[in-house]
């Protein structure tokens, strides 16, 4: 294949491909248009019935079990921080977008458990519903691991 065509095939390719890109970044402004951010800070806690003889592995055993990616612990003061990230196709083609960040902190009494839950998103991802279900769910896990 000679120069000229390379180029020609390039620049064809090239253009495809802004085109395309445009076009995503088109439907992703208009699907943040159709659904701002909003962020969403919910704190809880609950009493487990005993003190736990490993919080910290087992709370990030947890944590990943629900699909939460561990962001980083804190033995001096008995916390787990996770971290969940959007699917970057979601936020490419359908404009969704959905950050958390979960911090679990064990209590000085070494029975009470703090929960504070970041949720930065669109559509319903940050919606009190939706952090209400899914707090309830890792509590949920929880309960079930320190019974």
């Amino acid at each position: 294949m000679n120069l000229h065509v390379r180029l020609v095939a390039l620049t064809i390719g090239l253009t495809t491909m802004s085109s395309t890109l445009a076009g995503c970044g088109a439907a992703m402004g208009i699907a943040h248009l159709a659904s701002p951010t909003r962020e969403n800070v919910t704190e809880d806690q609950m009493v487990l019935p005993k003190r736990p003889s490993n919080f910290i592995d087992d709370t990030i055993a947890v944590g990943e079990a629900l699909d939460y990616r561990l962001s980083g612990t804190n033995r001096s003061d008995n916390s787990v921080r996770f971290g969940v990230n959007g699917s970057m196709l979601k936020g490419v083609f359908l404009g969704v977008t959905k950050n958390i960040s979960l911090t679990v902190t064990l209590q000085g009494d070494g029975r009470t458990v703090k929960f504070q839950y970041v949720a930065v998103g669109n559509w319903s991802t940050a919606k009190q519903e939706t952090v209400d279900k899914e707090l309830a769910e890792f509590k949920a896990a929880m309960t079930d691991k320190f019974n």
